[in-house]
This record gives C-alpha cells, sequence and structure tokens, in this order.
C-alpha cells in the first residue's frame, strides 16, 4: 500500500516504502520517500495523509477485519515453522545475543500474543503509532543532494540516551 500509494500514485519519487523495525531495543516505524521532484514539506504531508488515510479508509473497513484474521494465519505458520538449516536459527537468535537480551523463546511469546491478539487492539495500536503523532517520538532527517545545501533537521524531543556515541552531530545540532 505504502509504495502503491506513493511512489506509484503520487509519483513522489522512486524509492518509497514502509517498514518496522528494532534496534537496540527500541521499536520503529519507518516511511523512506527518496524524491528529486518534490521538496521536503510536500514528501512530509503526503506520507502524513497516507497514513492518516490508510487507517480511515483500509483499516476501518470490514474487510479490513476478514484480511486482519488470514494475515494473523500466515504469521502464525510462518512463526510456527521450524529452523531448516542452521543459518536460519543464527539469523533468529544472533539479534537476541548481540542486544543483551537473550530472549531465545521470542517466536513462542509472538505465538501467544497472535492467539490473544483482536481487531480493536490493532486499529487501537496502529492509530496510536501513526495517526496520534504527538504521543510518540519523532526524527525527520531531509538531506539535500546534487550540488544542493545539506539540510539537517531533527526532531530535538528524541531520546538523548538512545543515540549513538558518534552522532555527536545530532546532539550538537539540538543545543
Amino acid at each position: 500500500m505504502c509504495f502503491t500509494q506513493l511512489r506509484t500514485i503520487e509519483l513522489l519519487g522512486y524509492v518509497a516504502f514502509c517498514r518496522s523495525n528494532v534496534h537496540e531495543n527500541i521499536g520503529s516505524f519507518e516511511v523512506l520517500v527518496q524524491s528529486e521532484e518534490f521538496d521536503p514539506d510536500h514528501v512530509l504531508n503526503s506520507i502524513n495523509s497516507f497514513l492518516l488515510n490508510y487507517f480511515n479508509d483500509t483499516m476501518m473497513s470490514d474487510e479490513f477485519e476478514s484480511s486482519f484474521s488470514d494475515n494473523v494465519a500466515v504469521l502464525r505458520n510462518v512463526l510456527s515453522q521450524k529452523d531448516l538449516a542452521l543459518s536460519d536459527k543464527t539469523d533468529r537468535v544472533w539479534p537476541e545475543v548481540m542486544s543483551g537480551n537473550n530472549i531465545f523463546s521470542l517466536r513462542q511469546q509472538q505465538l501467544n500474543i497472535l492467539d490473544e491478539l483482536s481487531v480493536e487492539e490493532f486499529r487501537f495500536f496502529y492509530s496510536e503509532l501513526t495517526v496520534a503523532v504527538d504521543f510518540w517520538k519523532k526524527l525527520t532527517v531531509v538531506v539535500y543532494g546534487n550540488g544542493k545545501e545539506l539540510k539537517l533537521e531533527v526532531d530535538c524531543n528524541i531520546l538523548y540516551d538512545k543515540i549513538d556515541q558518534t552522532s555527536s552531530e545530532l546532539k550538537s545540532s539540538c543545543s
């Protein structure tokens, strides 16, 4: 949906995608759009409109309820699959070792959550994550290329204790 709306329909740029990510125990929802044609304000407005419209038009529809249970079943199937090779297990376990969490039963915990997850809870989570933007911390980085001035815009409400030591440039730009 993100790719279809932001790249194919709105033609914002060649690169456009959404994803969830976890880095050093901090979960995030990321939207990346690379545009040569539109200014950053236009791109940010398009992203915010997409997130709101997706919630109102798609997630609140009756069709979403039936597709939700289908998606839960597919995710349950994926999480239930046994590791086929040592590399599969390594790919699953190594991030736990590196993060220091050592939660090696994560798949089982996720399966348990899927057993109890309702459409209403999922809708609430999405709305809190994307629609209620004042609730979450937001980091927006805008980079100008092709001989244009490099500009870095930072929302200074980010959690400083989670910023890597190599990011002192970000910290100083908020002072």
